[in-house]
């Protein structure tokens, strides 16, 4: 029951934001099955069941998070989402490097899944 009412927030907050970018002149497509967001506003990141994709996205890394999304449920935020993002906001400061922000466990586990 928790776990619906999280995946059901997590779609509806992904499906508000993919409107106002599409409203904003983003650029709608699919990737498999799930909804691509194609916009220069914001970076890759994927939730809900929709990719957000900034410029240069890795597709198939991004649907790698849908999956994990998927597998996880209610635990994706805070074991996946989260984490990404500390990593990304690290590397944004130089506080790490690329290798060491895309090999962490979640982003290795989203291109392994994406492929």
């Amino acid at each position: 029951m928790v776990n619906s009412i999280i995946k059901m927030a997590q779609t509806t907050v992904s499906l508000i934001f993919a409107a106002v970018l599409g409203v904003s002149g983003a650029s709608l497509s699919f990737h498999r099955e799930a909804l691509v967001v194609q916009t220069t506003y914001a970076p890759s990141f994927a939730i809900g069941g929709i990719i957000f994709a900034g410029e240069g996205p890795d597709l198939d890394h991004e649907y790698g998070h849908l999956l994990q999304e998927e597998h996880l449920e209610g635990l994706y935020l805070p074991l996946v989402a989260l984490p990404s993002i500390i990593l990304a906001g690290l590397y944004v400061s130089g506080e790490i490097g690329w290798e060491a922000a895309t090999t962490a466990w979640p982003e290795d586990w989203a291109d392994e899944l994406g492929k």
